[in-house]
């Protein structure tokens, strides 16, 4: 078992669905690969509508066939974001109507010298600051990356005795992780 150091820096914190919603628009607009993934699907989609049209005013020569592809390529450009928290807020509530929110709450952050330790009402999780890949400083949490597409959600509400200017700096020397800006666009 792993030895779990002196907390230098406990937090409590209370996670919510709109924290979850602001961690997944954060991660979908951060985070660079799922950033390129966003621009290819979009990408896509708009040339297959533009193929679709071209097919219709070429092929079949049927003015409805050609107009109607090039309007769902305009809306696909213009519309993927609010389709994007849609989708989103759509999902976070079907994950709670099934009682499978992928969060934990309340639970304790807790910091030491060499790891985090993460204690929820059915587990504990400790993860050593090297293991923390990336940080995305949002609007109103931080998200610390221990994988891809996992991160704990730190919210600003909940660092307490300590000013969010001098936990940022702290956490980055201690996990050399890569700072990220949050984006929600």
């Amino acid at each position: 078992m792993i030895a779990i150091g002196q907390p230098i820096h406990t937090f409590e914190v209370l996670l919510g669905e709109d924290d979850y919603f602001e961690y997944t628009l954060c991660h979908q607009y951060s985070v660079p690969e799922v950033r390129r993934q966003a621009v290819v699907q979009k990408t896509l989609s708009a040339l297959f509508y533009a193929a679709l049209s071209a097919y219709g005013a070429f092929v079949v020569t049927d003015w409805l066939l050609a107009v109607m592809p090039l309007v769902m390529v305009l809306l696909v450009l213009t519309g993927y974001r609010a389709s994007t928290v849609k989708a989103i807020r759509k999902n976070i509530a079907r994950m709670k109507a099934t009682g499978k929110l992928p969060f934990e709450s309340p639970m304790i952050l807790s910091f030491t010298d060499r790891e985090l330790v993460c204690e929820a009402k059915e587990n504990t999780d400790i993860t050593q600051f090297s293991a923390i890949e990336r940080i995305v400083a949002g609007p109103n949490a931080l998200y610390l990356y221990k994988n891809a597409i996992s991160a704990y959600i730190l919210p600003k509400r909940a660092i307490r005795g300590l000013s969010w200017e001098d936990f940022l700096p702290w956490i980055l020397e201690k996990t050399n992780a890569k700072l990220l800006p949050g984006r929600i666009r």
